[in-house]
């Protein structure tokens, strides 16, 4: 398989299988970029291939329940998983699958622990060994309180090492270390929910430092309209109102008008929404997919003349061979009429 694809058939264990599976949005197949779920079934997808298929269809794509647009919402959680997944835990699980393939240990028990070990800290060790070096605390402290005072050590390490570092802080809500230059702005986030880490800005770009930097336009809302009340005039008005282009005839300016809407509304679902202009590209290059795939769908008509000269003989030929059977015909039903009157009646009165 190539390395610049990804699969979930990648893994060798079916456990890891499945959880690559579950990684991945049940339309495209590809990692969740920008997951939206469904308030109705709880079901997750891309924010595009969502929002596409609900303008086709008014149902989920995976279990056929009635559901509408307005019953999506951001999966903030799932998008935090699938980003460490993707950039950072699926390399490393992948390069730890290629160094020891077959002598790995299985990712789950064979057999459940006993009731001593699921209860307490329990180590196994030689009667040989002093007292004194096979008891301490942690051999009295039950599960839980270890797993919860490890977390805790980690946290404070982690807390440590960020005031540590003077780049580098620490968030008072989710206890993520991240830049001085993105906390202020991921707190503001963290209390309504969203625990992401915004991208660090590039250090050159000085103008927003200094308030000087533009404001990235991300065009008009299209509202929802009757496209059946619109005629192709109105059409053109709407898209010259939003700034994109009015040709073509009304089913293409619809098009052009359903296909925008779908665009900006994803891009309004996404973490860092892209500019006007990267719209207005992706608008484009799927219109220029749509012309070439509808002009390619259309059968061509054939030329009456080309199509006669090219087969006119045949033609002529079946006509002439029908006229024979046709003569033919009569003239075998004439002979069989004649032979029949020189017959005499059976019903004649005799003399």
């Amino acid at each position: 398989m190539d390395d610049t694809i990804d699969d979930p058939l990648d893994f060798n264990n079916e456990h890891l299988q499945s959880f690559d599976e579950h990684m991945r949005c049940p339309i495209c197949k590809e990692f969740y970029n920008t997951a939206m779920i469904l308030s109705t079934c709880s079901h997750s997808f891309c924010a595009m291939c969502i929002r596409k298929s609900l303008s086709q269809e008014q149902c989920c794509p995976k279990c056929r329940k009635t559901c509408h647009d307005s019953q999506l919402h951001n999966n903030f959680d799932l998008d935090n998983l699938v980003q460490t997944w993707k950039n950072n835990a699926r390399k490393l699980v992948l390069d730890m699958q290629e160094t020891e393939p077959e002598s790995s240990a299985p990712l789950l028990p064979e057999q459940p622990a006993s009731s001593t070990q699921r209860n307490s800290h329990y180590r196994p060790t030689s009667q040989k060994q002093p007292a004194a070096a096979l008891l301490d605390d942690e051999d009295f402290m039950p599960m839980n309180e270890i797993s919860t005072a490890n977390r805790r050590s980690r946290r404070l390490v982690d807390t440590t090492a960020a005031s540590e570092n003077p780049e580098l802080g620490t968030c008072p809500f989710c206890l993520q270390k991240m830049p001085l230059a993105v906390l202020n702005s991921h707190a503001n986030r963290c209390v309504d929910g969203d625990s992401r880490i915004p991208e660090t800005p590039p250090v050159h770009k000085t103008n927003s430092s200094l308030g000087l930097g533009k404001k990235k336009y991300l065009g008009k809302k299209p509202q929802k309209i009757a496209y059946d009340m619109y005629k192709e005039k109105d059409m053109k008005r709407l898209l010259k109102d939003l700034g994109l282009p009015d040709n073509g005839d009304r089913s293409l300016c619809v098009w052009r008008y359903r296909e925008y809407m779908i665009l900006y509304n994803a891009n309004m679902d996404a973490k860092d929404p892209v500019d006007f202009t990267v719209l207005l590209k992706q608008l484009k290059q799927a219109e220029h997919f749509y012309v070439t795939s509808r002009s390619s769908s259309k059968r061509a008509m054939p030329d009456v003349s080309e199509h006669k000269e090219k087969y006119g003989d045949e033609f002529q030929m079946l006509i002439e061979k029908a006229k024979k059977r046709q003569k033919a015909k009569a003239s075998s039903s004439a002979a069989a009429g004649g032979g029949g009157s020189d017959m005499p009646r059976s019903d004649a009165a005799a003399p």
